[in-house]
Formats: C-alpha cells, structure tokens, sequence
C-alpha cells in the first residue's frame, strides 16, 4: 500500500512536467520556408548559405511592415510564423545592407531552395570576346545562376587570350573573386585581377574581363591564390 502512494505521489510531482514537455514539441508550423545555398566555382554542389537575413512584407503596399529578419542558420533554412494566409508577400535576402535576391510568395508555402551567387547584385560584368577564347569564358560565366548578375558584351581591341579581370570599387572583393574563379575552374587562364587604374562613378559598379599585355607574361592565377588574397591591385 506504502509503495502505491508513493508512485501516486510521484505521478502528480511529475504530470506538470510532463504536460508541459508534451506542448513544447508542438511546434506551430511555418507559413514561408526556404533553404538558401550559395554557389561555389569548382564545387560539385551548392552549399548552405549561413547568416543571410531574409524579411518579408505584404505586397501592394506604398509602405509595408517589413517583417524579420529570420537569419539563416548553417544548414541555410529561415522561417516565418504566423503570416495571413492567402497573402502575398515580397521576400527579400539581404547580405549586410545589400539585397541579393527578392521574390513575391504567397503563404503560405515551402520555396524551392534558392542558390544565390553573388554577395552584392549591384554590379554589371562587362566581357570582351576574343577568337582565341572559344566559349571558355562564355561557358564559365552561364554557370552562375542567372539572378546573380548583367553581362554585356564589347568589341574587343587585342587579340590577345582573355587574361585579366578588373573591378570598381563599389564591386565587393568576394564578386571579384567569384567571377575570377569561375573563369578559372572553367579553364580560362586569368593571370591578374585588378582594380581599376583610375576609380570613377563610370566604372564603380563594373566587372570587366579583358586582355592586358602587360599580363600576358604572368603565371595563371589558381583558385588557391585568388581566394587567399585580401585585396587586389589598383594598375
């Protein structure tokens, strides 16, 4: 008899804890998902984009209640809770202060994974053909996904093979680096990245892949070497 007290008594010590351990796994579920990846010249898959922060706010408002941010944690997924649903909403991705990628949901909804390249998306790469490149250089930079930048094309002057990359100063160091080595892991010889001899608001917001003679001589640049360095070279 002792021993059915005392498991009565353990019974109603314990039964809060319980319960409330039961409504902690109650989880609501979310009204957007996503997983964001980031691409990786050379890499066999995208990886998980950690520490991007993702809002949204209704749509078809003159000023919306942003709603977030929801940062992305290192397996790249964010959520949000509690939207209306049937709702459009605009999300945005934001890297720091500069927004990488923007699309219009309605909740609620899981998003397709969603691979960004680019740490800023304000930036236009200019590239100038040349006989000696094939489709190297045009093959190279159809491989990152298309949100990522504006390509436009020039007249080339040289006939020299493609072998430098210059960039304004408005261009992120990780841009230049992106761009840089997916020239290289599609075999284009890059043999220096540059910033522009002389900045201006012309060329702040520039990525140029070009032939210098005065780089023709130099070692092909690895992706080791680009991605280790800190800055590049004003010339």
């Amino acid at each position: 008899m002792r021993r059915l007290y005392l498991l009565a008594f353990c019974a109603l010590l314990f039964a809060p804890q319980l319960a409330g351990a039961q409504t902690l796994t109650r989880l609501p579920q979310p009204s957007v998902t996503g997983t964001l990846y980031r691409f990786t010249p050379a890499a066999s898959t995208a990886l998980p984009a950690a520490g991007l922060a993702v809002y949204v706010a209704p749509s078809g408002q003159d000023r919306p209640q942003w709603i977030g941010p929801s940062i992305t944690g290192a397996d790249g997924r964010f959520s949000f809770y509690r939207l209306t649903a049937g709702q459009d909403y605009t999300l945005r991705v934001y890297n720091g202060s500069l927004a990488l990628y923007e699309q219009i949901v309605r909740a609620p909804r899981q998003l397709d994974p969603v691979v960004l390249a680019v740490f800023s998306s304000a930036f236009t790469v200019y590239y100038y053909p040349r006989p000696a490149d094939g489709d190297a250089v045009a093959k190279s930079l159809s491989a990152i996904p298309h949100q990522s930048k504006a390509l436009q094309t020039r007249t080339a002057v040289l006939s020299t093979p493609t072998n430098t990359l210059w960039f304004g100063d408005r261009v992120a160091i990780g841009d230049a680096k992106l761009i840089a080595e997916t020239l290289v892991a599609g075999g284009v010889k890059i043999r220096a990245v540059k910033r522009f001899a002389v900045p201006a608001r012309t060329n702040e917001s520039i990525i140029e892949i070009g032939a210098s003679e005065a780089s023709k001589d130099n070692p092909p640049l690895s992706l080791i070497a680009i991605a280790q360095a800190l800055d590049f070279p004003r010339k």
